[in-house]
């Protein structure tokens, strides 16, 4: 994953249509960070890869974000890698694990919010790389 191709992907080809969800992916043969466009909540099953997600409150980049996961991603065997680290004092600890979408809170209805593209940006400021396992991350204030 080249930081400044996806930088200037998010910064020059952001979508102005539809709701908007940022895709991320750690794998490190793969890496994927991208804005993608859905169509309901198959679109979110098939892109997460499970049959239940779960909302899980988020902080990047000074933004609260939902983390659209896989309600049941660590029961898989094997459990899929972490995808992002959370803090607890000093320590690290594994927040989510596998491909995770992002959006911004929902709205007064419980919609689903475009994720915007500042937002995006913030959270690309939050990615690391393992130098153990070449993963890619997202670490989480």
């Amino acid at each position: 994953m080249n930081y400044e191709d996806v930088k200037d992907k998010l910064t020059n080809d952001y979508p102005s249509d539809g709701t908007a969800y940022l895709l991320f992916d750690g794998d490190p043969e793969n890496p994927r960070f991208e804005v993608v466009l859905l169509n309901g909540i198959e679109d979110m099953y098939e892109l997460i890869g499970c049959e239940l997600v779960e909302y899980a409150p988020v902080r990047f980049g000074g933004e609260w974000l939902y983390a659209i996961c896989d309600e049941e991603g660590t029961l898989h065997d094997p459990v899929p890698p972490w995808t992002i680290i959370g803090r607890s004092g000093d320590d690290l600890v594994g927040k989510v694990v596998g491909r995770v979408l992002l959006t911004m809170p929902p709205d007064d209805e419980g919609n689903d919010v475009s994720m915007t593209k500042e937002a995006a940006l913030a959270v690309l400021e939050c990615v690391v790389r393992s130098q153990e396992d070449g993963r890619y991350y997202l670490l989480e204030e």
